[in-house]
C-alpha cells in the first residue's frame, strides 16, 4: 500500500508542520506540506515537497491543492491529511495504524484517529464499536483523516472555488463512502489533540457549505440529510440528559 501524506500548514503552524513531516517521513511513500503565509519569505523548514497556496484562502483551496498534487500514475492507494495545529505523542504509530487498518479492511473508505477537540465528538458519530478499537462512524471530521483512491477520484470532481473555508468537504467524503458500499472508521487506539475554536466567522463558512453541498449526487444528499439529523438528535438527547 502506498500512502501520500499531506500536512496542511499556515501562519504560526510551520514549525509543527515540519515536526509532523519529520515524524512520518519514513512511514509514507510520498510527503507534501501544503501551506500559506502572509510573508512570502516564510515556509516550513522541511526536506519534503513544499507547495505554497494563496494566503487569502483557507481549507477549501488547500484540500483542492492536495488533490491536484497526488500523482495518479504513481500507484498511490491512500491520501492521508494532517492539519498542522493537531498534536500527537506518536505520529509514526498513527500512520502505521492507518496502513494496517486500511490494508486489512478493503471496505474502509475513510479512516481517522480519535481526535480529541473535534467539533463533533465520537459519542455523537459512533454507530458501532468493535473489539479491535475501530469504531464504525457516520461522520469523520476533516482534521486528520485518510481516504482511498475511489474517494479521491470522487472528490476531484468537486468545485472548491466558492468554498473558501472548506466546510462540507468531510460530509461530501462520508456521503460518497456510504453510498458506495464503503465504511468510515475511527481508530480509538491512536489519539490526536486539536485545539478548540477557529480563527474566522462561522456564518459565511456555513453559507458556502450549503452551496458546496449542492454538488452532491441525489443519494449523497439523502445520506447527508439522514446522518446530520442523526447526529443532531444524539446531541439533543445528550443535552437533555444533562
Amino acid at each position: 500500500m502506498k500512502i501520500h501524506a499531506f500536512v496542511v500548514s499556515w501562519k504560526g503552524q510551520h514549525d509543527n508542520a515540519a515536526h509532523i513531516a519529520a515524524a512520518i517521513d519514513k512511514d509514507v511513500e510520498a510527503l507534501t506540506i501544503v501551506f500559506s503565509d502572509p510573508d512570502p519569505t516564510l515556509a516550513p523548514r522541511a526536506s519534503c515537497q513544499l507547495v505554497r497556496t494563496d494566503n487569502a484562502l483557507y481549507w477549501g483551496d488547500k484540500f483542492s491543492t492536495c488533490l491536484k498534487h497526488i500523482d495518479m500514475d504513481a500507484g498511490t492507494d491512500v491520501m492521508l491529511v494532517i492539519h498542522a495545529d493537531c498534536r500527537s505523542e506518536d505520529w509514526a504509530r498513527m500512520v502505521q495504524r492507518c496502513r494496517q487498518s486500511m490494508g486489512t479492511y478493503s471496505q474502509f473508505g475513510v479512516w481517522a484517529p480519535l481526535v480529541e477537540g473535534a467539533g463533533i465528538s465520537l459519542g455523537l458519530t459512533q454507530t458501532m464499536p468493535s473489539e479491535d478499537s475501530l469504531s464504525l462512524v457516520s461522520y469523520v471530521e476533516g482534521l486528520v483523516f485518510a481516504v482511498t483512491m475511489p474517494v479521491i477520484q470522487r472528490m476531484k470532481k468537486y468545485d472548491y472555488s466558492r468554498n473558501k473555508f472548506g466546510w462540507g468537504i468531510d460530509w461530501a467524503i462520508c456521503a460518497f463512502v456510504f453510498t458506495h458500499n464503503m465504511l468510515a472508521v475511527v481508530d480509538r487506539s491512536v489519539r490526536v489533540m486539536h485545539p478548540a475554536g477557529r480563527g474566522y466567522d462561522s456564518s459565511p463558512a456555513r453559507e458556502q457549505m450549503a452551496v458546496f453541498n449542492q454538488q452532491m449526487k441525489p443519494q449523497e444528499k439523502v445520506y447527508f440529510a439522514i446522518a446530520s439529523s442523526y447526529i443532531r438528535l444524539k446531541r439533543q438527547g445528550q443535552a437533555g440528559a444533562n
